[in-house]
C-alpha cells in the first residue's frame, strides 16, 4: 500500500503531520489509531493485527498490548458517541500518511491535553470531535489510555516506521 502514485495532498481542514505538537508516544499513537480505523472501514484488512504489532514493537510485548487493547477501547466508545464516521488518513500510504486529517487532530489534540492535566481542553476537543454529544465515558476511557503510556521520550524508537 506504499502508493508512490498517490497526489493527495492537505485539504481544508487537514494538517502537515509535522507541524503536529506532537511527542513520539503521540505519533505512534496517531498511527496505532490508524490501523483500527482502517479495520473498522475496511474490516479484510484485518488492520487491528498491524496496530498490536506496532504497539508491541514500540512499547514492548506487555506495554503495547495495554496500550492497544485500551486504545481500542477509546475508539470503540469514540464511534459510540461519534454521529459521523471518523476521518483518518490511510497509515499505509506515505503521501497519506503524513496528513492529518481535522478528526485525527481533535483526537490528538484531546490525548494531549489528558496527558497535560488540562481538562477543559479535552473537554472542547472531544465536544467538537463528537459533534456535542455525551464525552464523560470517553474522557474516562482516555484518562486510563493515557495512564499507561510511557512519557514522550521513554521508548524503543522514535522513528516513524513505514508498514
Amino acid at each position: 500500500m506504499n502508493n508512490r502514485n498517490c497526489q493527495r495532498q492537505v485539504q481544508s481542514k487537514e494538517f502537515p503531520r509535522k507541524s503536529l505538537d506532537i511527542d513520539p508516544v503521540e505519533n505512534i499513537l496517531l498511527t496505532l489509531v490508524r490501523f483500527f480505523a482502517e479495520s473498522f472501514a475496511m474490516p479484510q484488512t484485518q488492520s487491528w493485527v498491524r496496530s498490536i504489532n506496532y504497539a508491541t514493537q514500540h512499547f514492548g510485548t506487555d506495554e503495547g498490548a495495554v496500550i492497544a487493547q485500551r486504545l481500542l477501547l477509546v475508539l470503540l466508545v469514540m464511534q459510540k458517541n461519534k454521529p459521523s464516521g471518523f476521518n483518518f488518513s490511510a497509515p499505509s500510504c506515505k503521501i497519506c500518511s503524513e496528513i492529518v486529517t481535522q478528526d485525527e487532530r481533535r483526537f490528538m489534540a484531546a490525548i494531549k491535553s489528558v496527558r497535560k492535566g488540562n481538562s477543559s481542553q479535552t473537554i472542547i476537543e472531544l465536544m467538537f470531535l463528537c459533534e456535542g454529544q455525551d464525552t464523560s465515558r470517553l474522557t474516562d476511557c482516555i484518562k486510563k489510555l493515557c495512564a499507561v503510556l510511557p512519557s514522550g521520550t521513554s521508548i524503543r524508537t522514535t522513528k516513524h516506521m513505514e508498514q
